[in-house]
């Protein structure tokens, strides 16, 4: 049994309409400036529950272990400090309702950031391994859960990959 991620975000994820989320090249807010330059998803601090929702397929190899992590980080110095995260999905194999008004389950990761300006953080929330089939399509909500007392990070935030994890045979 090996252990796998795949890259959940891409053409088919979109930001939702608070503004507060968006993509930007990473040197905006790291002014380094970085030897490489990607593209970053940047969730601002407003306060609220802001973030991105898509879809992907769970691995024809999948058997177990699921997990979503999450790649981030930010310009604090000043003291250790937390960013909340919120993921809400639906799985559904061929022949289920993809309008299902509630979704299989929402996990929260509460993840402590660096005092080092820009040092890359991982988040990781352990998911219901027995919510997905391999095949199935998944559609997704990832927010920062600004409404949150533990987001006490007072600072945008930068994720460069969100990845599921999981085991195979």
């Amino acid at each position: 049994m090996a252990t796998h991620e795949i890259f959940i975000l891409g053409v088919n994820t979109i930001p939702d309409a608070s503004g507060d989320v968006f993509q930007q090249p990473y040197s905006i807010l790291d002014t380094g400036p970085p030897a490489i330059d990607p593209l970053v998803l940047v969730f601002n601090d407003s306060g609220a529950k802001d973030g991105v929702r898509g879809a992907f397929q769970v691995p024809q190899n999948y058997v177990g272990t699921a997990k979503l992590n999450v790649y981030w980080n930010s310009s604090n110095t000043t003291a250790a400090r937390d960013a909340v995260f919120d993921l809400s999905y639906l799985a559904r194999s061929a022949g289920e309702d993809m309008g299902a008004a509630a979704t299989d389950t929402t996990d929260t990761v509460t993840s402590l950031d660096s005092t080092t300006a820009f040092a890359l953080n991982k988040a990781t929330m352990t998911l219901t391994a027995g919510d997905f089939t391999a095949g199935d399509i998944v559609t997704f909500e990832l927010f920062r859960d600004g409404v949150e007392a533990a987001d006490d990070l007072a600072l945008a935030l930068m994720v460069f990959v969100v990845t599921f994890e999981y085991a195979d045979a």
